[in-house]
């Protein structure tokens, strides 16, 4: 056994590092892995395949959505990081071993992973940079192992323009590596062939960007510094270029390190170390906890897991607008919103039903609700955006998924089938596809369907005019269409709670369609009380059934809050926590 280990640590330390960093990667960002799929739609199709690839880069990038597709179970993502990231520091150390390094410093071999994971923390960060870097150091290792002056200028000449084809811009690596190693050989053997060839690799490395800018649609600035590492393009993070720096130095910086011979197993320890520390906190820096439970609410949201939404909110209450938008929707769909909503930190109407903002991910759950609403046109136009307004220009097989849905409840069945015909040719979607493909056209089975039967009699048929300003009249004109819709009466409410309208919202019960309800949420009753009270200073002939309790509990906060007792408002907030008259005072005070 003490033999095994002195003959395989090194790989059996790679091992070992590769599982920590995908176990650390499932359980620290699981959504971020999710996160990938749902912005990308890998088709298996020779044009798909021809279009990806023939860019520079493009084999990465290929790559990289290919394996993307299998992120919807964040098992697999974290294992591709893993395998990666493995795969990085085993080429480089082959490479480093190639400049005489000891095994003294095979920890050293680790440092350009830090980086690496700090970058795909990130959640627009690809597969792509790291797939680029494999390759980059595949290269890197062939060309070591060619010794003849002649077969390295043949292999610079065919390689180096085929990397930058397959891997993009990462290509300067190998260039940096090669220059220093040529100029390295050129020192010692006092020879200029060395020097020429450095110059060549130099040349190429700037000249085939230099083509591809007379031949593609990219600026020439964009070539030299990646098409699609990043999923905004035009971003270039230190991250990746303290990695690039790291892989194109380390190999021919190490050899010049001292070598301790004695007690050699302490060094490696503390080297190791000092990487692991110090690689924490620096990689634990690239992670974003507020983007990440973002996203876990709208990966639930995805799965209609509504009671594991709310039971997440109930160990830890959301903190951004765009969680708080995934948690009411969950309440409406648990019919607990007029009860529950004000036990969380509610951020106003921006948390129940936020304006539309451009871009690919905010508007995401806000379509959920208007779909689960009945509002179906709404919803396709959100998705719609936002699909068209992913940075790096690709296709959301997730948003294809729920176009065609829209469409095949707004009986479009043309639009519908061009989007399953896509869906057919993914992996994850391609036996929904062909399922619902059997729906075209049949409006007996669509009918019967548990969701989309219920959203076609929720729909309104008549146009209306969608205004982001006045959703209370939009959702009541969604409520009377169809008086089964009770999602669209309690966001009606809600948002007129939010936004304070209480006299909308008073109007409503003593005029509207809620002035013989039989139940009123524990919210609506905070809020009739109040305004009860404040017009008629007791409750006698209040005709509404509201708690005993309730009734209390407001005429004891309206004689504190008149009061005027120094910290009045802090008491309150505290004894009536999780009740309207606090979301009032919070309001108020901001």
């Amino acid at each position: 056994m003490k033999k095994c280990l002195v003959k395989y640590w090194k790989i059996l330390l790679s091992v070992a590092v590769g599982a920590v960093i995908g176990g650390g990667v499932y359980k620290t960002y699981p959504a971020h892995i999710i996160y990938q799929e749902m912005f990308q739609m890998f088709l298996y199709d020779g044009d798909y395949a021809w279009e990806r690839i023939m860019v520079p880069g493009g084999m990465a990038c290929y790559l990289s959505d290919f394996l993307s597709q299998f992120c919807y179970n964040p098992k697999f993502g974290a294992l591709f990081v893993a395998v990666l990231c493995v795969g990085i520091q085993r080429l480089l150390w082959r490479c480093m071993k190639q400049q005489g390094v000891s095994s003294f410093y095979y920890p050293l071999s680790f440092l350009p992973l830090l980086p690496v994971l700090h970058f795909m923390g990130d959640e627009n960060a690809l597969f792509s940079f790291p797939i680029s870097l494999v390759m980059t150091l595949g290269v890197m290792w062939g060309y070591g192992l060619t010794y003849s002056l002649r077969f390295r200028w043949i292999y610079v000449c065919m390689m180096l323009p085929l990397l930058y084809g397959m891997a993009g811009a990462v290509h300067f690596i190998f260039v940096v590596w090669l220059v220093t190693n040529e100029l390295h050989r050129a020192a010692a053997e006092r020879k200029y062939a060395p020097v020429g060839l450095a110059l060549v690799a130099l040349t190429l490395s700037v000249l085939c960007p230099f083509l591809c800018s007379l031949t593609l649609q990219y600026s020439f600035t964009r070539l030299m510094t990646g098409v699609e590492y990043y999923r905004y393009s035009d971003v270039l993070l230190p991250s990746e270029i303290w990695a690039a720096v790291l892989l194109a130095f380390l190999p021919g910086a190490v050899p010049h390190f001292p070598v301790i011979h004695k007690r050699a197993w302490i060094g490696v320890a503390i080297q190791m170390g000092v990487v692991t520390v110090g690689g924490w906190h620096y990689i634990k820096d690239g992670l974003n906890d507020e983007k990440e439970e973002a996203l876990q609410y709208y990966c639930l949201v995805t799965q209609q897991q509504w009671q594991k939404i709310i039971q997440k909110a109930e160990k830890k209450h959301p903190e951004s607008p765009f969680s708080m938008t995934c948690l009411n929707l969950a309440l409406a769909k648990q019919g607990d919103l007029g009860d529950r909503m004000f036990e969380f930190s509610q951020q106003g109407t921006g948390g129940l039903l936020p304006a539309f903002v451009r871009d690919f991910t905010s508007p995401l759950p806000t379509a959920e609700a208007y779909y689960h609403m009945g509002m179906v046109n709404t919803t396709q136009r959100y998705y719609f955006e936002a699909m068209e307004a992913i940075p790096n220009y690709q296709k959301s097989a997730r948003c294809i998924k729920r176009l065609a849905e829209t469409n095949i409840v707004n009986g479009d069945y043309k639009v519908a089938e061009k989007y399953l015909l896509l869906l057919q040719k993914t992996h994850l979607y391609e036996e929904w596809a062909e399922n619902a493909m059997t729906y075209l056209g049949n409006e007996e089975k669509i009918n019967v369907h548990p969701e989309w039967g219920k959203l076609r009699r929720m729909r309104v048929e008549e146009d209306f005019f969608f205004n982001g300003k006045e959703h209370p009249e939009m959702l009541g004109k969604v409520f009377e269409h169809n008086r089964q819709n009770r999602m669209a009466s309690d966001y009606r409410l809600a948002y007129l709670l939010l936004k304070q309208d209480l006299d909308a919202f008073m109007t409503c019960y003593e005029t509207g369609e809620y002035a013989e309800a039989v139940y009123i949420p524990r919210s609506h009753q905070e809020a009739l009380a109040y305004m009860w009270l404040q017009k008629h200073g007791d409750f006698k002939d209040i005709p509404w059934k509201i708690s005993p309790s309730i009734t209390q509990g407001m005429m004891e906060f309206a004689r504190v809050y008149m009061s005027k007792q120094k910290n009045a408002n802090e008491l309150l907030r505290r004894k009536y926590r999780g009740t309207y008259w606090e979301y009032l005072l919070n309001v108020r005070k901001g």
